[in-house]
This record gives C-alpha cells, sequence and structure tokens, in this order.
C-alpha cells in the first residue's frame, strides 16, 4: 500500500545546481551556470569575453567528491578536463607552485 502510487502524496525536490564555480584571484567569485560537462579549455574560451577575461595562471579543479587536479600550464589547454556540476575552478595568484598567497 504505497500512498505515492495511489495518488494521495507527491514527492519534491529542489532544482539541482548545475553550475560550475570559478574562485580565486577574481573581483568575486562566479557561478557559471550551463557550463557543467563542458571540456575546460572551452569554458576558457567561452569565459574570455566575459568578466573573468584571460588566465593567467592555469587553474587548480576541486572536483565535489574532494579530488584536486593541478593541471600544468599548455596542458589544461589540450587535455580534456571535463567538470561535472559544483566543480570549483580556483584561479592562482601567481605560479601556484610558488605563490605564498595561494598556500595560504
Amino acid at each position: 500500500d504505497n500512498p505515492l502510487l495511489q495518488g494521495q502524496l507527491t514527492l519534491s525536490a529542489p532544482k539541482r545546481e548545475e553550475n560550475v564555480l570559478y574562485v580565486g584571484n577574481l573581483e568575486k567569485v562566479y557561478a557559471v551556470e550551463n557550463q557543467a560537462g563542458i571540456a575546460l579549455h572551452e569554458q576558457v574560451e567561452n569565459l574570455g569575453s566575459s568578466d573573468i577575461g584571460d588566465l593567467a595562471y592555469p587553474p587548480i579543479l576541486i572536483y565535489p567528491d574532494g579530488k584536486v587536479v593541478h593541471p600544468h600550464h599548455g596542458s589544461w589547454l589540450t587535455t580534456q578536463y571535463y567538470l561535472p556540476p559544483l566543480t570549483m575552478v580556483y584561479i592562482p595568484f601567481d605560479e601556484f607552485e610558488k605563490s605564498q598567497m595561494d598556500k595560504d
């Protein structure tokens, strides 16, 4: 006797957020929608004409499961990094390995 099958109750869920967050060396935090599942280099091209502009250093990817990926210069343009919803793209302030501000 499942009341859902008999039409007495209804299930509802909030709309799933399908955005990628850009944080770090930016004026503000950007939550970019309709970019999930698009390759990183394509996202950067799409964002090049926006407020984010060109990236001086390769971004750091923080996936929803906590995995952190450090694409090196060049590889982030040629390697296919696909970003699931709620991935954070961290834009470093300087070369990530040497930047004290990024380490803090």
